[in-house]
C-alpha cells in the first residue's frame, strides 16, 4: 500500500512540473513575439542592416582592416524577464550607467553603492538588465574594470540603471548629410557653427540595427533648456533620438555655445563624439570621402574636447583611443608622442613604433625606453609618481649613461594585430589581420633592463621625494633641490642662478661673505640657531654646485658661526675625502701663523705670503686640497682667534715639539722683517700658554735672526687685513727654507702627539683650564669639559666614551656644563645636534 501511494505521488509531481514548464514557455514565446514587433516598429524608418563584415581603407602600417558585427560596449535593446516588468513595454529602453566617483551623478533613482567586487557589479548588471548571454555582460565587466582603474584609490564605481525612451520611427525621410565646421546649421531655435555633425532623418548604424546615435533630426521635438540640464533619458550610451525633448534642448544649447561648457553632462559630449568617431571609422575608410585637411581638423577638435573634459576618464579613454586609430590610418597627419602614449596606455600605437624600430634594427632611444617602461609589469613607486618630471629626466640620463644611443632588440615572432572598440553603440568592432610588424612590448629581456634603471632612479629620488612630501610647497627651494641627484640639480634654474651668484662672490669679493647671506640664499626662512641639519644642507648644496666653503667641519675641524664670515672657493674636495697628515700639518701651521700674524690687529703682506707659501710650495698637496686650505687660511685671517681648542693638544706635546711651535711663531712674526713691541708682548703670552719660560723669547728671536738675518728695511706701516690671495713668487722663494723648516717641525709635533695619544687614557689627561676647584663646576664635569675643548666637534660615541669612566650621562653632562656656562657668561658653550660642537667664542670668553 505504501509503495502504491509513493508511485502516485511521483506521478502527481511530474504532472505539475510539466504544466508549469509548458505555461512558462508559452509566456516566454508571447513576450519574445511582442518584443520583436516593438523592435520592428522602432526600426521601420531605418534602412536595412549594414553587412556584418566589410573591408575598409587599408592602414599604411597594418594593411587590410575589416568591420565586424561584434557588440560595441552594450548590444541593442536587451530583453526583460516578464512582460509586466519590461521597460520596453512602457516605451523605455533600459541601459547601464557606470560612473566613477569624480563624475557628477545623474538626477535619477539609482541602484548604487560600494560594490564588494567586480563579480558583484557584473551580477547586478545581469540581474537588472536580464542580459541574453554572458557575452553581453562581459562588455559591462570590461567597463566596470576600466572605471575602477580610473577611479579613486578605493576603486569605487557607481552603477545606476536608467531608462531612455525607445527609438521611434522618424517622420524625416531626408537622407543625412555631414555638416563641416565651415557651415552654419539652424535647428530647434539654435544656431550652430564650427561643429562637425550628421544632420537629417535617415542614417543607419554601421554593422548594427538602429539609427546613428549622433544624428541631428530636426523632426524630433525640442524644449529649450540649459546646457547643464539632464534627466533619466541621458543614459550611459545616449542617442539624440532617444533622449527627452528637454535634453535635446540642452544638447543644442551646448553645441551653440561652442561645445566647451565645463559643467555640461558628459553624455552630450559623447553624442557629439559619436559623430566624429563615425566620420573617422566609417566615412574615412571610403576613398576620397574625407580629405586630409578635414581629417587633421577633426583630430584637433578631439584634442580640444580632451582639454575641456579631461577629468572624465571614460571620455578621455575613448577619445585617445580614436586618436590612436587615426595615427595608424594616417600617420602623416596625426601623431602622438611617446609621453602621451605612455600616460594614456596607448599600447597599440606604441607597439607599432617600437616594432618598426625593432624591424629596422634601430637602437631603442632613451625617450622610447622610458615610455616602454609603462607597458611592462613595473609598478611606479612613490618617487616616480610624486616626481614624474624628475623621474623622466633621470631615467633618460641613466639610460644614456649605460646604453649610449640605445640597445638593439632582436625581432620576435609575435606580430601585431590591430583592433578598435568604438565608443558608439551604433558602430561595430574593427580588427585587422596579422601584420608583418613584430610586437616586442612584452619581451622580458627588455623589461628587465628598463626596470633595473627605473629602480635606481627611484632610490636616488627618494630623499627629494620624502622632503617635498613632508614639506608642502618646497619643490623649487634650494633646500629641497639640493636633495636631487646632481645631474638633475645642475639643470634647475635655481641651481644655475646660485652658481652664477657664487662665482660673482669669488671674483668680486675674494669669496668672503657673511654666513647669514649664504644661508639666506639657500633657505627663504631666517635661521635663528645654527643646527647640524643646516650645515649638512649647506654642504650638500655646495658639493652639488661645484663650490665649497671654509670652514668645512668635515675637513677643517671647525665650523662657522652665524655672526661670522665664510669663504667660498670653486675647487671643492670630494665629500668622501679624508684629510691626510700633510693636509692636517699645513692646516695647523696656518691656524698658528694666522694667530701670530694678527697679534697686533693688523696683518702685513709679508707674513701672509710666508704662510701662503706653506700651501703653494707643498708638492704633496693636490689642487683641490690647496684650494681648500687657501679658503681656510683666509677665513682664519678674517675671524677671531683663540687657543681653546688647541690647549689640550698642546699639553700632550713633548718639550721639543713645544720648542718647534715657538720657532713657527717667531718665523711668522719675523716674516715682515721686524717684530713690533706689541708682537713681542703677545708672543710672551703664547710662550706661557705653551708652558715655556717667556724669558727665553728674546734669545729665541736672536737665534732665529742669526740663521736668517732680518732685512735692513723695516716695515713700519702695516696693511689692512687681506681679503684674498695675492701671491708674489719672488718673495715666496725667499721663504722656501723657512717653509721646509716649519713643515719638519709640524711633522715632529704630530708624531709626538700621536705617540702621546696612544700612550695615555683620556681620563688620565690633566684639565686644560680652570684649575680652581671652586669655580662652580664639579671635578668630573670640569675634567669632561677640559677634554671637549681640545677640538671643536665630537661624535656622540666619543663623548659617551669620555663620560662613562667619569660616571656621567651625555645629555646630563651637556646640560650641566651649559648651565655652568650660563652662570659665567650667560650663554651655552656646547651645541648638541647629534654630534657635540664646542662654541669656541664662548669657550674663549670662559677662559678669559
Amino acid at each position: 500500500m505504501d509503495s502504491f501511494i509513493g508511485v502516485v505521488g511521483i506521478i502527481l509531481v511530474v504532472f505539475v512540473l510539466y504544466h508549469v514548464i509548458k505555461t512558462h514557455n508559452a509566456t516566454g514565446k508571447a513576450y519574445r513575439h511582442r518584443a520583436q514587433n516593438q523592435r520592428k516598429r522602432a526600426l521601420s524608418a531605418a534602412p536595412q542592416r549594414a553587412p556584418t563584415a566589410k573591408a575598409i581603407e587599408p592602414s599604411p602600417l597594418l594593411g587590410q582592416t575589416s568591420v565586424e558585427s561584434k557588440p560595441s560596449r552594450l548590444p541593442g535593446a536587451p530583453t526583460s524577464p516578464s512582460p509586466e516588468l519590461s521597460p520596453t513595454a512602457r516605451g523605455e529602453q533600459p541601459s547601464l550607467h557606470l560612473q566613477t566617483k569624480e563624475q557628477k551623478a545623474p538626477a535619477t533613482a539609482t541602484d548604487s553603492g560600494k560594490s564588494p567586487s567586480i563579480a558583484a557589479d557584473a551580477e547586478k548588471a545581469r540581474t537588472s538588465l536580464n542580459f541574453e548571454s554572458h557575452s553581453m555582460a562581459d562588455d559591462v565587466i570590461r567597463e566596470v574594470r576600466h572605471l575602477k582603474n580610473e577611479s579613486d584609490a578605493e576603486g569605487l564605481v557607481t552603477i545606476s540603471v536608467s531608462h531612455s525612451h525607445s527609438e521611434q520611427p522618424s517622420k524625416n525621410k531626408k537622407p543625412a548629410r555631414w555638416i563641416t565646421s565651415d557651415e552654419t546649421l539652424s535647428i530647434g531655435g539654435k544656431t550652430i557653427s564650427g561643429a562637425y555633425l550628421y544632420h537629417g532623418g535617415l542614417l543607419a548604424a554601421v554593422g548594427r540595427y538602429g539609427i546613428e546615435a549622433s544624428l541631428l533630426d530636426e523632426s524630433l521635438s525640442v524644449i529649450p533648456s540649459s546646457s547643464t540640464y539632464e534627466d533619466d533619458s541621458l543614459s550611459y550610451w545616449p542617442k539624440y533620438s532617444t533622449i527627452s525633448p528637454r535634453c535635446r534642448g540642452a544638447y543644442l544649447s551646448w553645441l551653440e555655445g561652442g561645445r566647451k561648457h565645463p559643467e555640461t553632462p558628459i553624455g552630450y559630449v559623447f553624442i557629439y563624439f559619436y559623430g566624429l568617431e563615425r566620420r573617422i571609422i566609417a566615412d574615412a575608410s571610403k576613398a576620397n570621402q574625407v580629405s586630409d585637411t578635414e581629417y587633421e581638423n577633426i583630430s584637433r577638435e578631439i584634442f580640444r574636447l580632451i582639454s575641456v573634459y579631461y577629468s572624465s576618464p571614460p571620455f578621455r579613454n575613448y577619445a585617445y583611443r580614436l586618436l590612436e586609430w587615426m595615427t595608424i590610418q594616417r600617420p602623416h597627419l596625426v601623431s602622438l608622442n611617446h609621453e602621451e602614449m605612455a600616460k594614456q596606455r596607448l599600447e597599440l600605437a606604441f607597439a607599432i613604433q617600437a616594432g618598426t624600430a625593432v624591424l629596422a634594427g634601430s637602437p631603442i632611444s632613451a625617450d622610447m625606453a622610458r615610455s616602454w617602461l609603462y607597458f611592462t609589469e613595473w609598478i611606479p613607486k612613490t618617487p616616480a609618481r610624486r616626481c614624474k618630471d624628475q623621474f623622466a629626466k633621470l631615467f633618460c640620463i641613466k639610460y644614456q649613461e649605460k646604453y649610449g644611443a640605445g640597445f638593439i632588440v632582436k625581432p620576435n615572432k609575435r606580430f601585431l594585430k590591430a583592433h578598435y572598440q568604438p565608443a558608439s553603440s551604433t558602430l561595430s568592432y574593427i580588427s585587422s589581420g596579422e601584420s608583418k610588424i613584430p610586437n616586442p612590448v612584452g619581451l622580458k629581456s627588455v623589461q628587465n633592463r628598463l626596470v633595473e634603471i627605473a629602480e635606481q632612479c627611484n632610490e636616488e629620488l627618494r630623499p627629494y621625494s620624502s622632503y617635498i612630501g613632508r614639506n608642502e610647497g618646497t619643490e623649487k627651494t634650494l633646500t629641497a633641490l639640493a636633495l636631487l641627484p646632481k645631474p638633475l640639480f645642475e639643470q634647475e634654474p635655481s641651481s644655475i642662478e646660485f652658481r652664477s651668484w657664487a662665482a660673482e662672490i669669488i671674483t668680486e669679493h675674494d669669496g668672503i661673505i657673511p654666513f647669514t647671506d649664504l644661508l639666506g640664499k639657500i633657505s627663504p626662512s631666517p635661521v635663528d640657531k645654527l643646527r647640524k641639519a643646516t650645515l649638512d644642507t649647506t654642504q650638500l648644496l655646495l658639493d652639488k654646485t661645484g663650490y665649497a666653503y671654509a670652514p668645512d667641519s668635515r675637513f677643517h675641524d671647525a665650523k662657522p658661526t652665524l655672526d661670522g664670515p665664510v669663504v667660498l672657493s670653486n675647487d671643492p674636495l670630494s665629500p668622501e675625502y679624508q684629510p691626510t697628515q700633510t693636509f692636517n700639518e699645513v692646516s695647523m701651521s696656518l691656524r698658528l701663523g694666522a694667530m701670530v700674524a694678527s697679534i697686533d690687529g693688523q696683518i702685513d703682506e709679508e707674513e701672509v705670503l710666508f704662510l701662503q707659501g706653506l700651501i703653494s710650495g707643498n708638492e704633496r698637496l693636490s689642487s683641490n686640497e690647496k684650494s681648500s686650505l687657501f679658503a681656510y687660511f683666509t677665513w682664519r685671517l678674517n675671524s677671531p682667534h683663540n687657543l681653546v681648542s688647541l690647549k689640550s693638544q698642546i699639553q700632550k706635546l713633548s718639550d721639543d715639539a713645544k720648542r718647534g711651535i715657538s720657532k713657527i711663531l717667531i718665523k711668522t712674526a719675523m716674516a715682515d722683517g721686524t717684530i713690533s713691541p706689541a708682537e713681542i708682548k703677545q708672543m710672551e703670552k703664547l710662550y706661557v700658554s705653551l708652558g715655556l719660560d717667556k724669558a727665553m723669547l728674546a734669545g729665541d728671536i736672536h737665534g732665529v735672526a742669526t740663521l736668517k738675518p732680518l732685512k735692513t728695511e723695516t716695515f713700519t706701516a702695516s696693511k689692512p687685513r687681506p681679503t684674498g690671495f695675492h701671491l708674489d713668487t719672488d718673495i715666496i722663494a725667499q721663504h722656501e727654507d723657512e717653509t721646509r723648516d716649519v713643515q719638519g717641525m709640524l711633522r715632529e709635533i704630530f708624531a709626538d702627539t700621536e705617540e702621546d695619544t696612544t700612550a695615555e687614557e683620556p681620563v688620565e689627561q690633566s684639565p686644560a683650564i680652570l684649575e680652581d676647584d671652586d669655580d662652580g663646576l664639579d671635578p668630573q664635569h670640569r675634567h669632561l669639559y677640559s677634554l671637549l675643548v681640545s677640538k671643536e666637534k665630537w661624535s656622540r660615541d666619543e663623548v659617551h666614551a669620555f663620560c662613562e669612566p667619569l660616571g656621567l650621562m651625555v645629555d646630563g653632562a651637556v646640560e650641566a656644563i651649559n648651565d655652568w656656562a650660563f652662570e659665567k657668561v650667560d650663554d651655552a658653550v656646547l651645541d648638541d645636534d647629534g654630534d657635540i660642537y664646542i662654541r669656541l667664542d664662548v669657550a674663549q670668553e670662559l677662559e678669559n
